[in-house]
């Protein structure tokens, strides 16, 4: 069984990591400017490492493409 450790706060779960970046990068933008977005500042955000956002994003401008739709 494989056990993954999880951040305190995170509200990242293994069923919605693609839910959890699209809401920290829509809460960052609705606080800030959308060219300011780092996945590195988003990862902490959603609770896991800097890579973990090429899982269901190809890159940072799909990310953004998705909240745009």
């Amino acid at each position: 069984m494989l056990i993954v450790k999880q951040k305190a706060g995170s509200n990242y779960q293994h069923s919605n990591v693609k839910e959890a970046w699209l809401n920290a990068t829509q809460s960052h933008i609705e606080n800030n400017e959308a060219e300011m977005i780092s996945l590195r500042a988003l990862s902490k955000k959603v609770g896991v490492t800097p890579s973990a956002a090429y899982n269901p994003f190809i890159d940072k401008s799909a990310l953004l493409l998705a909240i745009a739709i």
